[in-house]
């Protein structure tokens, strides 16, 4: 038959502080994880915020305007609706006759946008001789 020792009283207070300090540490553990996965998903939630672009639409092109000598063009693109208040241009020429380029006429391009769906080019000459230039163009809308 087999011998059952029973343990005296500092050898179960051993073990007692081991199974309580084991038990701390899974308790803690779990509340750590439980913290973290917490943290996780706030980070998750943060973070498909912040990815979220703030640009709500970019359009581009690019317009050819041909300018009778020494007088003032006005030329209109369509473009895809914006909200006028959320939107801005960008345009980009060299500001000198494509056609005519010993001339260095200057061209003097602006734009604006004169509704939400009108993009509207305002070009100048300072010379008599026509010109003729393409006018990059750029409407950003934000979110």
């Amino acid at each position: 038959m087999a011998e059952i020792y029973i343990a005296d009283k500092p050898t179960l207070d051993q073990v007692k502080a081991k199974v309580d300090s084991n038990l701390d540490a899974a308790i803690s553990s779990r509340a750590s994880q439980s913290a973290l996965n917490s943290v996780s998903g706030q980070i998750s939630s943060l973070s498909s915020q912040v990815n979220q672009s703030i640009i709500k639409s970019v359009q581009r092109g690019i317009i050819s305007v041909t300018i009778p000598g020494s007088s003032v063009k006005t030329a209109n693109v369509t473009i895809s609706s914006v909200n006028l208040d959320r939107s801005f241009i960008t345009v980009t020429s060299t500001g000198y006759s494509k056609a005519q380029p010993e001339y260095q006429i200057s061209l003097k391009p602006r734009a604006r946008l004169t509704s939400g769906t009108n993009l509207e080019f305002y070009c100048i000459t300072n010379n008599g001789a026509e010109a003729t230039n393409d006018i990059a163009w750029e409407v950003i809308e934000f979110s």
